[in-house]
C-alpha cells in the first residue's frame, strides 16, 4: 500500500500549489511557484508529495502501478488538511482545514470548483471509490464513505453517504441526513434534516419510521458492504477486521515542512 500526502510550503503567500502527477520517484513534474511574491525558484514548491511505499517494489503487491495523489495548481489544500493515496483533485477544488480525503484501496475523485469544508472525511475503497462530481459542496463533519456524488449536489454539515450510494445531480442532502449503502438519490430530491434515504430508487424516511424504514435497510446488506461479512457476525470479528485493514496506515508519514 502507498501513502501520499500533500504539503504546503510555508513560505508561499497565496497557498499555490505545484502540479505533480507522481507515479514514480523518477517521474515527478514540478514547477516554480507563480506568485512573484513567494521568491521560491527551486523544487519543492507549492505542494510536494513524497511516497511512502510500504513493499520494496515500485508497483503494489498484485503488479499494478502505485497510486498517485495529483493536485493541480488552481487547487487549494489547506495546512491541516490530509490527502493520502490516490487522492485526485479537479481544477479549482478547494479542501478546508481539518478535513481527511483517504484513498485506503480505492480512489477518491474531487470534480472541478467543488468544496470539501472544515473536518469532513472523503473515504475511497476498492470496491467503492469515492468520486464527487463538480460544483459540489461537502459541508463540514460531512462523511462520504464510497459514495459517488454527482455534480451540483449540496451535502450539509454532518450529512453521512454510505458505500455504493449515488447522489444524483443537484440532489441536496440536508443537516445529519443519511444516504444508506447501495441506496440512489434521484436528481434534484431533497432529504430533509435527520431524514434518511434508503433503497434504489431511495424511499426517504423520517427518523421516527424506523420499523418501515428496516424493511428497505435489511435489504441493502449494510455488513456485508462495508465489513465484507454476513449480517450477525460478532464485533470481535468485526473489528479484528478492521484493525488489520487500517493497520496499512502504521508506516505512513508525512513529508517534512520544513
Amino acid at each position: 500500500m502507498l501513502a501520499q500526502f500533500a504539503v504546503l510550503h510555508p513560505d508561499c503567500p497565496t497557498d499555490r500549489a505545484s502540479h505533480l502527477d507522481v507515479d514514480g520517484p523518477e517521474d515527478t513534474a514540478a514547477r516554480d511557484c507563480e506568485d512573484p511574491g513567494c521568491g521560491e525558484s527551486a523544487s519543492p514548491v507549492g505542494y510536494t508529495f513524497e511516497e511512502v511505499n510500504l513493499g520494496e517494489d515500485t508497483d503494489n503487491a498484485d503488479g499494478t502501478p502505485r497510486p498517485s495523489t495529483v493536485v493541480p495548481a488552481s487547487a487549494y489544500v489547506a495546512p491541516s488538511a490530509v490527502l493520502c493515496g490516490a487522492v485526485v483533485l479537479g481544477e479549482g477544488s478547494r479542501v478546508l482545514h481539518g478535513a481527511v480525503l483517504t484513498a485506503e484501496n480505492g480512489e477518491v475523485r474531487l470534480g472541478e470548483n467543488s468544496v470539501v469544508m472544515e473536518n469532513a472525511l472523503v473515504r475511497g475503497r476498492a470496491a467503492h471509490p469515492a468520486v464527487i462530481g463538480d460544483a459540489v459542496l461537502v459541508g463540514p463533519h460531512a462523511h462520504v464513505n464510497g459514495a459517488t456524488v454527482e455534480d451540483e449536489v449540496f451535502i450539509a454539515t454532518g450529512a453521512a453517504l454510505f458505500p455504493g450510494s449515488v447522489a444524483g445531480a443537484g440532489a441536496e442532502l440536508r443537516i445529519n441526513s443519511v444516504l444508506h449503502v447501495n441506496s440512489r438519490l434521484t436528481a434534484g430530491t431533497v432529504l430533509p434534516i435527520g431524514w434518511i434515504a434508503a433503497g434504489d430508487p431511495a424511499q426517504l424516511f423520517s427518523p421516527d419510521r424506523h420499523e418501515e424504514l428496516w424493511q428497505v435497510q435489511r435489504e441493502l446488506d449494510f455488513p456485508g458492504t462495508v465489513y465484507g461479512v454476513p449480517r450477525g457476525t460478532s464485533m470481535r470479528d468485526i473489528m479484528a477486521r478492521q484493525s488489520e485493514y487500517y493497520g496499512a496506515h502504521v508506516t505512513d508519514r508525512e513529508v517534512d515542512r520544513g
